[in-house]
């Protein structure tokens, strides 16, 4: 069985499920997509954002949800445009589990549901 090379690139996109504790709203769950980033920028952005710095790693990682996953107010599938995704972005208690997903899955602690 030949094994095949495994292929750097920069960017990997991939989905992780975010899971959004109960609070202002039940608590649910979503896919979302994300794109990887390096160490080096994720601390850039931290850099260059120290007080906003979670809105700043959302912004740059976050690409979307799965379709279907969330709906609008009109319980129509909401879709990740670039406004709806500052959108969601923009709500911190939604803002806080899609940084926390990314880490989690960047760091490899937990397996993918």
């Amino acid at each position: 069985m030949s094994k095949s090379p495994f292929v750097f690139r920069k960017f990997y996109p991939f989905t992780w499920t975010v899971k959004v504790p109960e609070g202002v709203v039940p608590a649910f769950e979503f896919r979302a997509r994300f794109e990887s980033v390096s160490q080096s920028e994720l601390d850039a952005l931290v850099a260059k954002n120290p007080t906003r710095s979670d809105e700043a790693i959302a912004l740059a990682v976050f690409k979307g949800w799965v379709e279907g996953d969330l709906v609008g107010e009109d319980g129509q599938p909401l879709h990740p445009t670039e406004s709806n995704i500052k959108a969601i972005v923009d709500q911190s208690w939604l803002r806080t589990p899609i940084v926390g997903a990314f880490l989690q899955a960047m760091s490899g602690l937990a397996a993918k549901n």
